[in-house]
């Protein structure tokens, strides 16, 4: 097996470890292994499959109280039609900013109710835990089986709430 490097130079295989710089290398005639230090094939071997992100963006919307309501909507068309509803991976937010808990699929921000027993003495004892509200990314095929993808939130923190999102729609496709 023989290569090419970005800065043009040739490289001819005479060991079992090659290394390659931030020059690169082009290879011709064969193929590239990445394997561990124990031998093993990693992952690049020509006949692996990964996800490929086919679209990503990113959502930002407002929900009232009670009630559950699509926060924001994209139809992906340049992607053109799906037999099955392609995979995602998303997060939601409460703020638009990198410092901001974001949530993979799901944002719950929870309530604890407490009261006083008088059964321990005065001291306060949690009732349980109320969820304010549920905000999730989905996605689905409309009926010109386009994908889209939906920001949605369930609404009962008693005020509207704000969230961010971010999307990557995946796709299976060959190493």
């Amino acid at each position: 097996m023989w290569g090419r490097s970005y800065s043009g130079r040739p490289i001819y295989a005479t060991t079992s470890v090659q290394i390659i710089d931030s020059v690169g290398v082009t290879i011709y005639n064969g193929k590239l292994i990445v394997a561990s230090d124990s031998g093993a094939t990693v992952i690049i071997d020509g006949t692996s499959n990964m996800f490929k992100i086919l679209a990503t963006g990113t959502f930002s919307g407002s929900g009232n109280d009670l009630t559950q309501t699509d926060l924001a909507t994209v139809t992906l068309t340049g992607l053109g039609t799906f037999a099955t509803t392609p995979g995602h991976i998303s997060y939601v937010s409460p703020a638009n900013d990198t410092a901001a808990n974001q949530q993979l699929g799901t944002y719950l921000p929870a309530n604890s109710n407490s009261w006083v027993a008088s059964s321990s003495g005065g001291a306060t004892t949690a009732a349980g835990v109320t969820l304010q509200y549920v905000s999730y990314i989905k996605t689905h095929l409309d009926g010109s089986n386009q994908c889209m993808v939906i920001m949605t939130m369930v609404n009962h923190s008693g005020s509207s709430q704000t969230n961010y999102g971010r999307y990557y729609v995946l796709a299976e496709a060959a190493l």
